[in-house]
């Protein structure tokens, strides 16, 4: 969750002892984007790009992480339930898409029999329903791509939650990796006893021991 207030402490640390215009000069962000946050006049946090920029001149000691704690985007469980929420609209905005085409299609081909047969339907009203379904059509396709631009965005705020993460154990000597699922194994023993991690153990050298052979 966003905390205008801690976001708000930390980028006057970034600041230092520079004017907002000198710090939106060194960052590349807009001093009235940053006097914004400054006085708590915004709600939403900066995107990662922006964060980024910040702290690439930030004064303080103040990293790129932080930043990112302070917008409230290092929960990583909370990032992946709004993704699966995206994902979902998408998918539904889709298929109201498809079948809108489908029936405009239908009713165009119905303006098409006319033509051809000299029917008594009202031509005009199908070419207004077929103008309305248009219209929303497009506003359908106008959120569509705005949820995408959002999806985007939440998936790259991920990664960079993983790699912020995979620095963190780094630097305290934990083994990280590319591959998602010996993070996954890793994440999982540290939630295992002792006994049960020693037991993990005995099986993964048994069906792997070319592994901890190469380990030894």
């Amino acid at each position: 969750m966003f905390d205008k207030e801690k976001f708000k402490n930390l980028l006057e640390k970034a600041r230092g002892d520079r004017s907002n215009e000198d710090y939106s000069r060194d960052s590349g962000v807009s001093r009235a984007y940053i006097s914004n946050f400054l006085n708590l006049k915004r709600d939403i946090p900066p995107t990662p790009d922006i964060l980024k920029k910040l702290a690439e001149t930030a004064y303080g000691n103040v990293t790129y992480r932080d930043f990112m704690d302070a917008a409230g985007y290092l929960n990583l469980d909370e990032v992946n339930k709004e993704i699966i929420t995206l994902e979902t609209k998408l998918k539904e905005i889709y298929e109201i898409i498809c079948v809108k085409r489908k029936e405009s299609e239908v009713l165009r081909q119905n303006i098409q029999d006319l033509e051809n047969n000299a029917g008594t339907i009202n031509q005009q009203e199908l070419i207004m329903h077929i103008d309305i379904w248009q219209k929303q059509i497009e506003q359908l396709e106008q959120e569509f791509y705005s949820i995408t631009c959002q999806l985007d965005q939440y998936k790259e705020i991920r990664i960079d939650i993983i790699d912020i993460n995979s620095e963190s154990c780094s630097k305290e000597g934990v083994v990280t990796s590319s591959n998602s699922d010996i993070r996954e194994i890793a994440r999982a023993g540290n939630n295992m006893t002792s006994d049960e991690a020693a037991e993990l153990r005995k099986f993964a050298e048994r069906l792997f021991p070319d592994a901890f052979k190469k380990n030894s």
